[in-house]
């Protein structure tokens, strides 16, 4: 049996780092990861803006930038992220987790901390995570734009979201 595909790109400049990522996904049962990696923030955006991954796992030190200029750097044309990153510190430091979650980062983890199980679910719900997000986006256009009346409503009847159509009708 085949198991799914998930391209990681890496961006670490410690070869030690890098090689405990590579081992805890490579250990993975349920996906096969195939891992690319950077050394360098300039390196790591090529490969993120060339390949397009499924994921990025970013360390927040890097020879060239930190982890918050490369999200500002990996933002497409429409001020989003294009993919899942997932930023890497030695160090568990909540107000960077903090900075980064609302830069864009899907998630915050320490080095340390890491174990195969871990790495691979949080990547596997960032994928997920964006996914959805994505979906969300699509109908929330569509619904927008349709031409029967749509509203939301909480379980006391409140309206939550009503598209123009329905606003018309009111």
């Amino acid at each position: 049996m085949t198991r799914p595909q998930i391209r990681v790109l890496v961006v670490e400049d410690d070869m030690v780092d890098r090689m405990a990522c590579r081992r805890a996904l490579v250990q993975n049962a349920d996906f096969e990861f195939i891992i690319t990696e950077a050394e360098s923030g300039g390196e790591g955006l090529q490969l993120a803006h060339g390949q397009k991954p499924d994921c990025v796992l970013l360390d927040f030190h890097l020879p060239d930038m930190n982890g918050l200029e490369f999200l500002a750097a990996l933002k497409n044309d429409l001020g989003e992220i294009p993919v899942p990153v997932m930023m890497l510190t030695g160090a568990d430091n909540a107000s960077v987790a903090v900075e980064a979650m609302r830069r864009g980062a899907q998630d915050y983890l320490v080095n340390g901390a890491l174990d195969k199980k871990t790495l691979a679910r949080s990547i596997r719900y960032g994928i997920e995570r964006e996914s959805i997000e994505a979906r969300l986006k699509l109908l929330d256009s569509a619904l927008e734009v349709a031409s029967n009346g749509v509203v939301i409503t909480d379980v006391n009847a409140r309206i939550g979201w009503s598209n123009p159509a329905f606003t018309v009708l009111t």
